[in-house]
């Protein structure tokens, strides 16, 4: 499922103006705006929609969620959680690849 939003986000975003288009038009809280010209008399400003932090965000709770039934089946109850982790992980480091890829090419 993620791979094919990761395509889905591809095309969407930087095959057509779609995307930009209706996340700049409506006024509502479903993206995160970060400035990035602030010397400019009419700022600019880098756009990463909250697609962008739930969806993954969802696998990281169920990475968790995984985790936790595992401990409770097994009769160690030594809280490990090895998928939470490596998944918490890539999720700040993607968020933080995004990040810089927005700034480096000045879109949303």
């Amino acid at each position: 499922m993620l791979w094919g939003l990761f395509f889905y986000d591809i095309f969407w975003v930087y095959g057509t103006d779609v995307m930009v288009t209706v996340a700049l038009s409506i006024d509502a809280p479903i993206k995160l705006l970060f400035p990035f010209d602030l010397s400019l008399e009419k700022p600019k400003w880098s756009i990463l929609g909250l697609g962008d932090i739930v969806i993954p965000g969802i696998f990281v709770a169920m990475c968790l969620k995984y985790d936790l039934d595992k401990v409770l089946e097994s009769k160690d109850k030594i809280m490990k959680t090895p998928y939470y982790n490596a998944c918490m992980l890539g999720y700040a480091l993607g968020i933080l690849a995004t990040y810089i890829t927005l700034v480096l090419m000045e879109s949303g």
